[in-house]
C-alpha cells in the first residue's frame, strides 16, 4: 500500500487537482535475466553467501512457476500522479 507514501502530495498546499492512474504491465522473463533483475534491486546482496541463498531460491521459485515456454511472468502496476501548481 503506497497510499501513505503519496498522503503529503494530497495533503500540500502547492498543488491541486491531483489525478492518479494506474498502468499495468507484464513483465516476461527467462530464468537468467529473472536472476539478472533480481541482482539489479538496490536492497539485494550483490555477492557472498547472502546473494548465494537468494540465487538458490529464487532459482528454485522459478523451476516450480515457470511456463512451458520457459518464463515467468512478473506483473506489476505503475501509479501515476499528475497535479496542478496552486498560485502562489
Amino acid at each position: 500500500d503506497r497510499d501513505a507514501e503519496v498522503a503529503p502530495l494530497y495533503a500540500t498546499p502547492h498543488f491541486g487537482h491531483v489525478e492518479r492512474s494506474a498502468h499495468p504491465y507484464r513483465h516476461r522473463l527467462d530464468e537468467d535475466t529473472l536472476v539478472a533483475r533480481m541482482r539489479s534491486v538496490s536492497y539485494v546482496p550483490k555477492a557472498g553467501p547472502r546473494w548465494d541463498a537468494v540465487e538458490r531460491e529464487l532459482r528454485a521459485l522459478f523451476d516450480h512457476h515457470a511456463d512451458s515456454t520457459g518464463c515467468v511472468t512478473h506483473h506489476y502496476t505503475t501509479h501515476v500522479f499528475t497535479a496542478t501548481p496552486r498560485d502562489a
